[in-house]
């Protein structure tokens, strides 16, 4: 950890950075990397990127978020839409050359589950009449993107996009952001069935 940290403290010393962060750090290697930078009075980092998702959630909201407090970090949440399984793309069949790892997910039991809740998902992002009171009126990965957005531990998002007209729909999710009220956020846990445990108090 120190050669790491003085690796990113001499970059930014010689100029060729401004800043430095983690990317998919326990919380043990931020309190590590902290000490180290108390102790030599080095760089310290300001950002973590984690991977954030309504299905890949139980680290970043059971594990770190006590300790991205603690150190006043910002988050750069990385595959918001989960390679594409959140945009729905895959409930109509596994399309040609797509991601190995999607692929072997999504072929399990507990990928068929994931798929299931997708298409409830999707229910919801088009406001079907069973789902919330308030309109949300959006794609399904603007629904996705917002949710990540929601939470006020992450900075932002990084949304992949293949062509400009997508980009252009991602970015629309930062309307959504606001219609998600607590009872919206509420029925999606409900959907999802997949919120971790508050994890305590980080020291």
């Amino acid at each position: 950890m120190e050669e790491t940290v003085r690796a990113f403290n001499y970059l930014i010393d010689q100029g060729l950075a401004f800043y430095w962060g983690s990317s998919e750090w326990s919380p043990e290697q931020l309190t590590d990397a902290f000490s180290v930078c108390d102790r030599l009075g080095l760089a310290k980092p300001v950002m973590e990127q984690p991977q954030y998702n309504m299905i890949d959630r139980a680290n970043f909201e059971g594990t770190l978020i006590p300790a991205i407090e603690k150190y006043g970090l910002g988050t750069t949440v990385f595959s918001p839409l989960a390679k594409g399984i959140l945009t729905g793309k895959y409930n109509a069949g596994i399309p040609e050359g797509s991601s190995p790892r999607v692929i072997n997910r999504l072929g399990t039991p507990a990928g068929q589950e994931i798929l299931a809740k997708v298409e409830k998902l999707k229910a919801a992002a088009a406001q079907k009449p069973w789902i919330v009171a308030e309109k949300l009126e959006c794609s399904l990965a603007q629904l996705a993107l917002a949710w990540c957005l929601r939470d006020p531990v992450v900075s932002t998002v990084m949304a992949g996009a293949s062509n400009v007209d997508q980009l252009n729909e991602n970015v629309k999710a930062v309307a959504v952001v606001s219609k998600l009220s607590a009872d919206i956020v509420d029925e999606i846990d409900v959907i999802l069935d997949n919120k971790p445990a508050v994890a305590p108090k980080f020291r």
